[in-house]
C-alpha cells in the first residue's frame, strides 16, 4: 500500500496535464488515521463524481461496541455519522467539491457509512477539480490534504464527536423500534406520542415552529416502558377501521401523514421520533394516467363500459378511480397489513359514492362498490386494518370501529357520538378484495438501451429504466431520492435472479427482502456505492407495476 507522500507526488506529477491523468490516483493510500481507497476515477470533467472510501480502523476511530452491537444500533450510528459527515463537509470543505448522502428526517439503512468491529468507513464523493480541461493539482492537493483529513477526523473519530449526540441517536432509534415491535400485541396500527410535533414546514420538512404539541384523548391513551428507561404516553390507533374526521385545516391530513411516515424511524429533533406505525402499512392514493397490468379490481367494479374484464383489468392509462382501485389490490398483493386513505388524494367516486345519486342513476351508472363499503369486510375477513381521513363522507362513520375528531390539531375520541348519528349499514354484497397471484414476463423488464445492457438513471422521483420512464411521484411513502436510485437497481437485480417462469410477484419481493436483510444493499451492484438507501417492498412493487412495458401472467 502506498502512503500519502506518494499520493502527494502523484498529484504534483499530473498537475496541469489532461484530465484523464487523474486515473493515476486510483488505488489505496495510507493517510495515517485512515486509508483512502479509490477504485474508479471519473473519466471526464462532466462525468459522475469519484467515490472516495475513507476507512479508519477501530484502533483509531475508537467507537464503543455498545453503539453498534445490534443491527438497530448500527443503523442508528451509521445514520448519525452520515449526518455529521455532511455537517463537517459544510463547515470545512470550502472548495464545495466534496459531498456525502444527505439523509431525510427518516433513518434508513444506507451505503454512505459502514461500521464494523474492525473499522469505520465513510463513502464520500468528490468532483475532481480541473482548469481548462486539465488537472488542477493545486486545488486537488488542498482537497485531499486539508479538507478531507479535517472532515474525516470530525466525523470518523469518536474522540472528536459529542458522545451524548451518538447515545441519543442510538437510544431514539431503539425506543422507536421497541414500540413498533409491540404494536401488534397491543392490537394497534400506530402510536403517536404525547408532545410530538406533527405539522411540518412545507419548504424544509422541519417541525413547524409554534405548532400545537400532540396530546392523546384519554380514551385512546396507551403507554410503553421504553428500553431507555422512561415511560412514554400517547394515542394508540387501534387495529380495525379508524376514521379521522374534522373540518378543513384542522389537522386530519397532518395526523395521517405522521402515521404514514411512522413506518420509518426519525432522527432526533424531528418531532416525530415516537410516532410509530406497523411496517406493512401502505397509503394508497389515486394516480390517473398510470398503467395497470392484469389487476383484479372486480371487488370494486363488477363491470366497466365496453365489457372490460375487471378480473384482469389492463390499461395503459387508468382513470382516477381505477388507478386507486388497482393500487389497493397491488398493495395487498405485496403484503400490506394496513391501508391508509386520505380523501384529499383519493378518487371521489371510489372513496364514497352518494347512495341517493347511485339509486337515481340506476343501471346507467358503472357498477361500483366504493371503498367506504369495503373496509369493514377487509378487516373482518382478512384482518387488514385501515385508517381514513375524511371531511365529507359520513359512510366511514358507519364502518369505523374508532372515530377520531380533529379540532385545531387536537384529537378527540368521537366514536360514541358517531354511533348516535349513524347506524352501521347491512353487510355489503360483492367480490372480496383478494388479489390474484401474478408473475412477471421477464423479457418485458428490459433495462437495456443501445449497447448498454442496463441503462438505469434516476432524477427526483423518476427512474429511466432502459427506454422506459417510471414515475414514482405519487408514492407518498417514498421519502428519500436515494431510495429511488436503489429501486432502479433492485428491478435489474430481480430480473437477473428471480423472475423465472411462474414465480409470483410476491415471491420475488420475498426473495429481495431476504437478500437485502442478509447481504445488505451491497448485493445490488458490482461497484461500491455511497448513494443508496433501502426502500420498502411496497415501493419496489409499485415501481414495477408502473413500468409501462411490463407484462404479467395470472398464476
Amino acid at each position: 500500500m502506498r502512503d500519502k507522500d506518494e499520493f502527494y507526488d502523484v498529484l504534483a506529477e499530473i498537475s496541469g496535464r489532461p484530465f484523464d491523468r487523474y486515473q493515476k490516483i486510483a488505488g489505496d493510500f495510507d493517510f495515517s488515521r485512515y486509508v483512502l481507497k479509490i477504485n474508479e476515477v471519473q473519466p471526464a470533467v462532466d462525468a459522475d463524481p469519484t467515490l472516495l472510501v475513507l476507512r479508519a480502523p477501530q484502533s483509531v476511530a475508537g467507537f464503543p461496541p455498545h453503539l453498534f452491537s445490534t443491527p438497530i444500533r448500527r443503523t442508528a450510528l451509521e445514520d448519525v455519522l452520515t449526518r455529521q459527515m455532511g455537517v463537517a463537509i459544510d463547515a470545512r470543505a470550502g472548495s464545495r467539491r466534496l459531498s456525502v448522502a444527505r439523509p431525510s428526517p427518516q433513518i434508513l439503512p444506507r451505503t454512505s457509512m459502514v461500521v464494523t468491529e474492525e473499522f469505520v468507513e465513510a463513502r464520500v464523493y468528490v468532483s475532481l477539480p480541473s482548469r481548462d480541461g486539465r488537472v488542477d493539482g493545486e486545488l486537488a492537493t488542498r482537497i485531499f490534504f486539508e479538507e478531507l483529513p479535517q472532515v474525516a477526523t470530525a466525523a470518523l473519530v469518536y474522540a472528536y464527536l459529542d458522545p451524548r449526540l451518538l447515545d441519543r441517536a442510538v437510544s431514539v432509534m431503539e425506543d422507536a423500534d421497541f414500540v413498533r415491535q409491540r404494536l401488534a400485541e397491543k392490537r394497534l396500527v400506530a402510536f403517536v406520542a404525547d408532545g410530538a410535533i406533527l405539522p411540518r414546514n412545507g419548504q424544509t420538512g422541519a417541525p413547524l415552529p409554534g405548532a400545537v404539541p400532540f396530546e392523546s384523548p384519554a380514551e385512546l391513551r396507551v403507554d410503553f416502558a421504553l428500553p431507555s428507561g422512561r415511560t412514554v404516553y400517547g394515542m394508540g390507533v387501534p387495529a380495525g377501521v379508524t376514521a379521522i374526521i374534522g373540518g378543513a385545516k384542522q389537522g386530519k391530513s397532518t395526523l395521517l401523514s405522521a402515521i404514514r411516515e411512522g413506518v420509518y424511524n426519525h432522527a432526533p429533533g424531528d418531532g416525530r421520533e415516537l410516532v410509530v406505525t406497523l411496517p406493512d402499512t401502505v397509503q394508497v392514493d389515486a394516480e390517473p394516467g398510470r398503467s395497470v397490468q392484469r389487476v383484479d379490481i372486480s371487488g370494486f367494479y363488477s363491470e366497466l363500459p365496453g365489457g372490460v374484464d375487471t378480473a384482469a383489468f389492463d390499461t395503459p392509462c387508468a382513470c382516477v378511480a381505477t388507478s386507486q382501485a388497482a393500487g389497493v389490490i397491488e398493495a395487498l398483493e405485496a403484503g400490506a397489513g394496513a391501508l391508509l386513505f386520505d380523501e384529499d388524494t383519493s378518487a371521489p367516486s371510489l372513496f364514497g359514492a352518494d347512495a341517493a345519486l347511485q339509486q337515481l342513476a340506476g343501471h346507467s351508472s358503472v357498477a361500483l362498490r366504493p371503498l367506504a363499503s369495503q373496509l369493514r369486510p377487509l378487516w373482518q375477513q382478512r384482518q387488514i386494518s385501515s385508517v381514513v381521513a375524511t371531511a365529507t363522507c359520513s359512510q366511514y362513520l358507519a364502518q369505523a370501529d374508532t372515530v377520531i375528531l380533529l379540532e385545531d390539531f387536537r384529537p378527540r375520541h368521537a366514536t360514541a357520538a358517531a354511533r348516535e348519528l349513524i347506524a352501521p349499514p347491512p353487510a355489503a354484497a360483492g367480490a372480496p378484495l383478494v388479489p390474484r397471484d401474478r408473475s412477471v414476463i421477464a423479457a418485458t423488464l428490459d433495462p437495456s438501451r443501445g449497447r448498454d445492457d442496463h441503462a438505469i438513471r434516476t432524477r427526483n422521483h423518476l427512474i429511466e429504466f432502459g427506454r422506459d420512464l417510471i414515475d414514482l411521484a405519487a408514492l407518498p411513502q417514498l421519502v428519500d431520492p436515494a431510495q429511488v436510485e436503489t429501486i432502479g437497481l433492485i428491478l435489474y437485480y430481480a430480473k437477473l435472479r428471480y423472475m423465472e417462469e411462474g414465480t409470483t410477484l410476491s415471491s420475488v419481493l420475498d426473495f429481495i427482502d431476504r437478500d437485502l436483510g442478509m447481504e445488505g444493499l451491497e448485493c445490488l451492484s458490482r461497484e461500491l456505492r455511497g448513494d443508496l438507501a433501502r426502500p420498502r417492498r411496497f415501493e419496489v412493487a409499485a415501481a414495477l407495476n408502473r413500468l409501462r412495458s411490463l407484462r404479467v401472467r395470472s398464476v
